[in-house]
């Protein structure tokens, strides 16, 4: 049987619980500049890009993209891939004012793009964790900016694309998911995790079968059963032998 969590604790989701309001310093709404790589004392920030803290900022600063990190982990067998891609991104990433040498623009010209800070995640739980990203990616999603996150595993497109579908309606999100693996397998031991969110969207109705197009299926799976399940399912997928042997211009008019 599961353990279920003390709901009696003073600790219970006490992870969750953002620092009162009633400290910030009194401010206007809206992005806050702290210069190129947290220059002006404050926080590195992805891109040396201003930081948002609230929906209000969000709202205030018509913002276009907010880049938010979603550091975690837990529902892969390969660890560190999300710590370490939020981390080193705000580290090291080019200032978003600089030009893009294949599409020759500065995007936070053509754009407003913040960051949106870091998910809180329970080190402990993923399942609490998945709850949280989804809050967060629908908060960014009801302003009307287009949420871009960053670091974690796979299991992290469950929360990502139900957000989406909990502020558009189900089955009014499409998703070109881009993979060497098809990411439905279920009946395993976990109920969510790296090889589970394509299943449980489809599953419990976020997105139409028919609307999830998957590039470049290759490497361990789907199996014969699950090739079965995809096609009855009316999914469309494009494998990396399609992709080879028509080319990506024919396989991306499809």
């Amino acid at each position: 049987p599961n353990i279920p969590l003390n709901t009696q604790s003073p600790e219970f989701n006490a992870w969750r619980l953002q620092r009162p309001r009633s400290m910030d310093p009194q401010r206007e709404p809206g992005p806050i500049a702290l210069g190129r790589y947290g220059g002006d004392g404050g926080p590195l920030t992805f891109g040396g890009l201003p930081l948002a803290l609230t929906k209000e900022d969000l709202v205030e600063g018509e913002v276009d993209v907010a880049i938010l990190g979603a550091p975690l982990n837990m529902g892969s067998g390969w660890r560190d891939s999300g710590e370490r891609a939020t981390a080193e991104l705000r580290l090291y990433g080019w200032p978003m004012g600089g030009w893009d040498q294949y599409v020759l623009i500065k995007p936070s010209e053509v754009l407003k793009i913040v960051d949106y800070g870091d998910v809180a995640v329970d080190n402990a739980s993923t399942e609490r964790s998945m709850r949280h990203v989804r809050e967060i990616v629908r908060e960014i999603a009801e302003t009307g900016a287009v949420p871009m996150i960053i670091g974690g595993d796979h299991s992290l497109e469950y929360p990502n694309v139900a957000a989406l579908a909990d502020v558009y309606g189900k089955e009014n999100v499409s998703v070109i998911h881009f993979d060497s693996h098809y990411e439905a397998w279920w009946g395993g031991t976990h109920l969510i995790s790296h090889g589970y969110p394509v299943w449980r969207l489809i599953n419990e109705g976020h997105v139409r079968a028919a609307d999830y197009i998957q590039m470049g299926l290759r490497s361990s799976g789907p199996d014969k059963s699950a090739f079965e399940w995809m096609r009855e399912q009316g999914m469309r997928y494009h494998t990396m032998a399609e992709i080879e042997r028509r080319g990506w211009a024919a396989v991306l008019d499809r």
